[in-house]
């Protein structure tokens, strides 16, 4: 129902049915997002048009998927270490779409105020017109928090921003 998550979580490759359930009793409703109308509006009675001859596009296809997860500690500082990586190289009906991603967290023993996270992605769309690159970065920690987005099609840049809150937000 949701892209939130994508592409950490992929569409199902098939298709499915979503059944809500509803009694007078209980009654059930979708809310969906957008303005409500003014008054009564009115809508054709076929508003969807009618179903398409020709066949689906193919559903996606991993490609690869890759994943890591290691937990460490450096003697010095005693500090505890938590690194997760990903790679995700998936065939889209129009596009191949690679994603990368690293999520590293740590702490000093016996001092949670010293906790803090950095996340790194990217997301590569590979289109056979063009190449749309997101490259995402965050980091943060009891003091300040940092996030920077860039997106660039075929090397120009489209959108470059960051965000700072915070006592020395990297």
């Amino acid at each position: 129902m949701s892209g939130g998550f994508f592409p950490a979580m992929m569409p199902p490759t098939s298709q499915d049915i979503f059944m809500l359930r509803s009694t007078p009793s209980s009654p059930s409703g979708i809310t969906f997002p957008g303005h409500r109308h003014q008054g009564d509006p009115s809508f054709e009675a076929h508003l969807f048009g009618e179903p398409r001859a020709e066949p689906a596009p193919e559903p996606a296809a991993v490609v690869r998927n890759e994943s890591s997860w290691e937990n460490s500690r450096e003697q010095f500082a005693d500090t505890g270490i938590v690194t997760t990586t990903s790679e995700q190289v998936v065939d889209l009906p129009h596009a191949t779409m690679r994603y990368s991603e690293e999520i590293e967290t740590s702490v000093v023993a016996d001092d949670p105020s010293t906790a803090g996270i950095s996340r790194r992605s990217e997301i590569v769309f590979e289109y056979d017109t063009e190449t749309v690159r997101v490259r995402a970065s965050s980091a943060a920690s009891a003091a300040s928090a940092h996030a920077r987005t860039l997106i660039t099609v075929d090397g120009e840049t489209l959108f470059n921003e960051t965000w700072r809150r915070g006592v020395n937000p990297y």
